[in-house]
């Protein structure tokens, strides 16, 4: 909905069209009121969630760095927790405790701190988005090198230990890139006695808003991410969806062929070979067999030998093949489900962005004017908050072995000691 600026909704005489017993004035303190009601009940909502997700990014990070979740995966999730840790902590301040104390004029001399420390948090909360954004990527594209490769990796002799350490490479190297592509960022805001919080010179240049929010921000930001999450994922669920069904088949298979042996043996009992029997159901005979005599001072000895005959090889994996496939197969599921929140949360701030980017670069004042801009704008805030904050409850519902160690440190009945003794 447009304010009563925009000349489609009112007349001449000050009236508006929509609501004709009410003048220009009263409809757009209406459009006031009702955009602050619904800022300050999703503020209350955003504290909830970032309050939450500020405990589960704590609490994960120790579950995920703990000695029986080492692998490479583990080391971008625990990473991703503590980006989103701080871009969390960050966004409390900065967005939700500085809307709830404008909204309800709470708290003057904070509101100025918070203006004063706006142009050095802003670019840090910028920062870390991005490190999520990018260590969202790598934790994907690891997961799908991981099953791509699978063949080479289990002929290569390379550690766990090294595996991680490679992984953390690459986790230093996603937060240099995130702090490069950041620099502009702290050259948007500046803050002084006379003029406030305000946008620099620089940042209202028409070619910085270009470079930074067009041909930097989309590309690196959302297109390339976006194009590789599609790719790697579409990737994953085609493995797990064609595994599942060669599973299914085999397991048809398996059945039809133990009812048919149990067919032959109960044939095979009534004829009385039960030698034929064992043979069948795979069991091993141990037959005892006497070698030719040996002299020895005139006496006869013999040799005694034990022959365990070759069983049917089984066609059933080894305990530890299906243990790493079963787990293997829950890190993915868990990976594809913080990759489709991250797609549900992100696409929003997407169109946004594109907006900002588009139409408002051009047409300001309309942008400023647009109350369904900035209703968008309140619910896109409140998506990435929940995109911070809900991977803790992705870990949880789709890793079993993140949900068993989570109960051995958090169960006990004293848990200070049990959480010392198994991080030592």
């Amino acid at each position: 909905m447009i304010n009563s600026s925009n000349s489609e909704l009112t007349d001449n005489n000050q009236t508006s069209y929509i609501f004709p017993n009410f003048s220009t004035n009263d409809v757009l303190r209406i459009q006031l009121d009702s955009l602050r009601q619904f800022r300050i009940i999703f503020a209350w909502i955003s504290l909830v969630i970032v309050i939450i997700g500020l405990i589960g990014n704590f609490v994960s990070f120790f579950i995920l760095t703990s000695p029986k979740m080492r692998i490479s995966t583990n080391v971008f999730l625990s990473s991703l927790c503590v980006s989103g840790f701080i871009a969390l902590f960050g966004l409390l301040f900065n967005s939700i405790i500085y809307d709830l104390s404008h909204l309800y004029g709470l708290f003057p001399n904070f509101l100025i701190i918070l203006y004063k420390l706006y142009p050095y948090i802003y670019p840090i909360i910028t920062t870390f988005q991005m490190a999520s954004i990018l260590l969202t990527v790598c934790v994907s594209v690891n997961q799908f090198l991981y099953i791509y490769f699978s063949k080479l990796r289990s002929q290569s002799k390379q550690s766990k230990k090294q595996e991680c350490q490679r992984a953390f490479k690459i986790v230093i190297l996603m937060f240099l890139i995130s702090i490069l592509y950041c620099i502009p960022y702290w050259l948007k805001f500046g803050y002084d006695d006379q003029r406030g919080l305000h946008e620099t010179e620089l940042s209202m240049n028409q070619w910085f808003k270009k470079i930074v929010h067009l041909y930097m921000y989309l590309p690196i930001a959302y297109i390339i991410p976006f194009s590789i999450l599609i790719f790697t994922n579409a990737y994953l669920i085609a493995t797990i969806t064609s595994k599942k069904k060669r599973q299914q088949k085999l397991g048809i298979k398996e059945n039809r062929k133990v009812k048919k042996d149990s067919d032959e043996d109960e044939i095979n009992e009534l004829n009385g070979d039960k030698n034929d029997k064992l043979r069948r159901r795979g069991d091993s005979i141990l037959t005892l067999s006497l070698k030719n005599p040996i002299k020895s001072n005139g006496i006869d000895v013999y040799k005694f030998s034990f022959v365990l005959n070759n069983p049917r090889k089984s066609t059933i994996k080894p305990k530890k093949i299906k243990k790493e496939s079963s787990l293997s197969k829950s890190v993915t599921i868990m990976l594809i489900a913080v990759v489709f929140l991250f797609f549900i949360c992100q696409f929003p701030v997407l169109i946004l962005h594109l907006i900002n980017s588009t139409i408002c670069s051009t047409n300001a004042k309309q942008c400023n004017e647009s109350f369904l801009l900035k209703y968008y704008l309140v619910i896109s805030k409140l998506l990435l908050n929940i995109n911070l904050s809900c991977n803790f409850v992705c870990y949880c519902l789709f890793s079993k072995k993140f949900r068993t160690v989570f109960k051995e440190i958090f169960s006990s009945q004293n848990f200070f000691k049990s959480f010392f003794c198994f991080y030592n």
